[in-house]
């Protein structure tokens, strides 16, 4: 018998009281997502020549702004989780170990006299700490952890490769904006139906539900 060691709850979609859509851990998710991909956005548009970076800072507040003010609208009506990933073991674990991995790369960043690779580090960080969620909670998190790996990754290989810090940040911020503010509009201008809610009240979201299915084939 095979054993899913993912956190049942979370992404989740629900079918409550005449509610087809995500529940409310979700849609948290999403606003904390999206805050991020903002904040990402004015940081890496730093990067970039004056005539473009605030236009770019501009679109990714305005697109974050959109995205927080929908998914607060949803999480009104949304029904609560039976367990969310905010109230596990795994998700705080995965947290404080990215935090810590954070400020110590920082603080080495600092003393080796390379500050400017340290949007680049935090990307990094952040996009695996995405695939630990991936690993305990949902497959969802994969691509986007992988992604946002991935520009943190490209960042640290423009400035090895003469970039400036400027570049650096652009590369790694503007990626992991990107990543976190598609990912997040993605849910919450998808509302989906009860065809992708096996149960209310706890379950995998829609990357997972045909993985359930043959899971649960197989235990019988």
């Amino acid at each position: 018998m095979t054993t899913d060691r993912r956190i049942p709850g979370e992404p989740r979609v629900v079918a409550v009281d005449g509610h087809d859509g995500w529940h409310r851990g979700v849609l948290t998710g999403c606003i904390i997502a999206a805050a991020f991909g903002t904040a990402w956005a004015v940081w890496g548009a730093t990067g970039l020549p004056a005539a473009a970076r605030g236009a770019v800072q501009a679109a990714g507040s305005v697109a974050g702004v959109i995205i927080i003010g929908r998914a607060v609208r949803l999480r009104r009506t949304a029904p609560e989780p039976a367990t969310s990933m905010f109230r596990s073991r795994q998700f705080w674990l995965v947290v404080a170990a990215e935090a810590a991995a954070i400020a110590a790369g920082l603080i080495v960043l600092a003393v080796a006299g390379v500050r400017e690779y340290a949007a680049a580090w935090i990307a990094v960080v952040v996009g695996v700490h995405f695939l630990a969620f991936g690993r305990f909670i949902s497959a969802f998190y994969y691509p986007l952890g992988a992604l946002v790996t991935a520009g943190g990754i490209a960042g640290i290989v423009v400035g090895v490769a003469g970039g400036s810090a400027g570049a650096v940040e652009a590369t790694a911020g503007l990626t992991a904006a990107a990543c976190l503010l598609s990912a997040s509009a993605a849910r919450v201008f998808h509302v989906p139906g009860p065809a992708a809610a096996p149960v209310a009240g706890g379950g995998p979201g829609p990357v997972d539900a045909h993985r359930t299915q043959d899971h649960r084939h197989r235990r019988r």
